[in-house]
């Protein structure tokens, strides 16, 4: 549910109080805040893989009625699952988008051990894992029931938390090296349109470097959190910055919540988190905004871009901070 923040003002004397302040109430923004029309299909599967040597799990979830929706690619946080993020994913999905999540090498329900530091070695796996995902749409929309015709790949969103938002960037054009080799590497892929990020990292040394951000190819929103992870010496939370910090100017926008977590309150990437009290709050604020940021890149919605061209008035101060650039 969209939470509505009143402010109360006070004004011993005042005849006339000032307007309160429109934040949630405003219906372009809780219209995108609140969940969608669409019915929400969902499917877990395993795609094989030969050239990974490896069976990739797979949650395709689409609108149940008919249409042709764009794509969203989906790639979780180091040690998470496809299956940790459904107050997001599902969201989009309500909005009328087909989401492909995937479950990648490094993560625990495939038996890797939270914390075990040879998952990063295989990052460059992860980007692999979502563009052979966008290739094999047609054979799994023979396979998933309800699925044909409904998954446009001419419209994609690169998407992420943490790890995944690093490559999210990476499909979007930012470059990073290949830990096994040594080997700087380019992963964009053309298909890709927009790019999502909830709590990037900054430049991680060995892996991307703050000149690689530069090289984004596609509107970007990123997100981060005040008390988001410090995972480098000599960080703070603002280390999730830079990479919007770096990016060119134009169809940037940069979401900071204030008082959250890595975890947007405990409640995506982790089950086992204690749940922030302002947990709605904060993903309101994210499947708003990202939802509005896909519908105007993805289906050229003008009232989306209206609404974000106004969202740094429309958001309550105490819940998050927005720039653009």
């Amino acid at each position: 549910m969209v939470r509505v923040v009143v402010l109360a003002v006070l004004c011993a004397g005042c005849a006339v109080p000032p307007p309160p302040s429109p934040e949630w109430s405003i219906p372009s923004l809780t219209s995108y805040a609140a969940p969608g029309a669409h019915r929400v299909v969902t499917e877990a599967i395993l795609l094989d893989y030969p050239a990974l040597n490896k069976q990739l799990p797979l949650r395709v979830s689409f609108p149940q009625e008919d249409g042709s929706y764009p794509v969203i690619v989906f790639s979780h946080g180091a040690y998470s699952s496809k299956d940790e993020y459904n107050l997001v994913l599902d969201h989009w999905v309500s909005h009328g988008y087909v989401v492909v999540a995937a479950t990648h090498s490094d993560s625990t329900a495939l038996g890797v051990e939270r914390g075990d530091p040879e998952a990063g070695s295989e990052w460059v796996d992860r980007m692999a894992d979502l563009t052979f995902a966008l290739d094999e749409m047609d054979r799994l929309s023979q396979r998933i029931k309800g699925l044909t015709g409904k998954a446009d790949i001419t419209r994609v969103a690169a998407t992420g938390h943490s790890l995944g938002a690093l490559t999210a960037l990476a499909l979007a054009g930012v470059p990073g090296t290949d830990r096994r080799d040594g080997q700087r590497k380019r992963f964009y892929d053309e298909r890709v349109k927009v790019a999502l990020m909830i709590s990037p990292p900054g430049a991680i040394p060995g892996l991307v470097d703050n000149g690689g951000f530069a090289s984004i190819k596609v509107p970007s929103l990123y997100t981060t959190a005040t008390r988001d992870i410090v995972m480098l010496p000599d960080t703070t939370w603002e280390w999730h910055k830079d990479s919007y910090r770096m990016a060119p100017a134009g169809d940037r926008m940069l979401i900071v919540l204030k008082g959250a977590d890595h975890y947007l309150g405990g409640v995506v990437g982790r089950d086992d988190l204690e749940r922030d009290p302002r947990a709605d709050d904060y993903v309101d604020i994210i499947n708003g905004l990202t939802t509005a940021y896909l519908d105007a890149h993805l289906k050229n919605s003008t009232r989306a871009e209206a609404m974000l061209a106004a969202s740094d008035r429309l958001v309550s101060p105490t819940l998050a901070s927005i720039e653009q650039k």
